[in-house]
């Protein structure tokens, strides 16, 4: 009986921590940017917010690499609450994002 009581509350006490395995440590948002040079192409741009104390971001490719960023800022250290933006060349439709960290990796597909 006392192995049983054991085991139940081993369970209660584990499965919490990896109950969110698969969440990523981030939020995440996509917009447009206003063109400084060519007002009718704006440049899309990736934000990421950190869930977590401490977040390395490495990578970040939209269209599995076929968008090209305006600059290769890595790595990005994160806090909790702060905030990093990636800027990407105009013309480029953000369908996938895959970010990757010192956390693991990402993607993310919009809809």
């Amino acid at each position: 009986m006392k192995k049983i009581i054991f085991f139940v509350l081993s369970l209660a006490f584990f499965l919490p921590a990896y109950g969110n395995e698969n969440e990523a440590p981030f939020l995440i948002s996509t917009q447009n940017l206003p063109n400084p040079i060519f007002r009718d192409m704006p440049m899309p741009a990736v934000e990421i917010v950190s869930k977590a104390d401490l977040l390395t971001i490495q990578d970040v490719n939209v269209n599995r690499g076929n968008c090209k960023r305006s600059t290769n800022n890595f790595p990005k250290k994160l806090k909790f609450g702060e905030k990093a933006l990636f800027v990407f060349l105009p013309q480029c439709n953000v369908i996938q994002i895959n970010v990757k960290t010192d956390q693991g990796s990402w993607e993310f597909n919009k809809q």
